[in-house]
């Protein structure tokens, strides 16, 4: 009998997620832009600036499955609008001059990730390649940064073809940093097979990186931070056990 209510209760659900996918898509997804953006509850008009956050309902899944056409769509918008283009990874809006720390040309792991992961569980190869490209930058801004001040940052410049922390907003950037560390952990290890780190200043040997030499250096940057000052944290307590089990067999 409890087999028979969960079953029942599980249904219920699935039909309340479907018509929650039907009613958000139908408030939220613009056709003509090809992605989710803003309403404005005055006008009725959607806000079509330039934001990534209008494909984190790929991340969410908050689409039909068979729909594939409109993930097609989400992908185009983000290309059409500017936002893959940068080095670094993808600037959390394309706002410039305001000197906010969400605008142009900060970039933030949350948003990367989301974006990054959306677009992996596609069932569509073209998508889940630019998953792959926007990660490898991500992850190679990351490395770039901590080669250079030996920290993890808060957020990234990520339109510069130069390396920098992120600057602007109403405090300085901050290191540490949690879900900058979180965020290239998962993109390591869900990446591990093709992710290239290119070498960064003071390394004469320009080659890309094969997986071995990636997983080595991974294992010594995350290991080095370790060393730093950070051991006591407990998030770093699970970064080096997840090392061990990734990187030492």
């Amino acid at each position: 009998m409890k087999q028979k209510r969960n079953l029942s209760r599980r249904d219920e659900l699935n039909r309340e997620r479907s018509k929650f996918v039907d009613t958000f898509e139908a408030v939220f997804f613009d056709t003509r832009e090809g992605a989710w953006f803003d309403l404005n509850l005055k006008t009725g008009e959607h806000f079509d600036d330039a934001y990534p956050s209008v494909a984190v309902p790929l991340f969410t899944e908050c689409y039909h499955v068979l729909n594939s056409g409109m993930m097609v769509d989400v992908l185009e918008t983000l290309q059409r609008k500017g936002l893959l283009q940068f080095p670094g990874g993808i600037p959390t809006s394309l706002m410039k001059g305001t000197n906010q720390q969400w605008d142009y040309p900060n970039g933030w792991a949350p948003i990367n990730h989301m974006i990054i992961e959306g677009l992996r569980k596609s069932n569509n190869p073209t998508m889940q390649q630019r998953a792959f490209e926007i990660a490898n930058k991500w992850i190679n801004r990351n490395y770039a940064l901590f080669q250079k001040d030996h920290k993890m940052w808060e957020k990234y410049d990520v339109a510069k073809e130069y390396v920098r922390a992120a600057k602007g907003g109403e405090y300085e950037n901050q290191y540490g940093f949690g879900w900058t560390n979180g965020v290239v952990l998962d993109l390591l290890v869900t990446f591990s097979k093709r992710a290239i780190v290119k070498p960064t200043g003071g390394v004469t040997d320009v080659h890309a990186m094969t997986r071995n030499e990636l997983l080595v250096a991974n294992r010594t940057i995350l290991s080095r931070y370790l060393d730093s000052g950070h051991s006591s944290d407990l998030f770093w307590i699970f970064i080096r056990q997840t090392l061990h089990r990734i990187y030492l067999q």
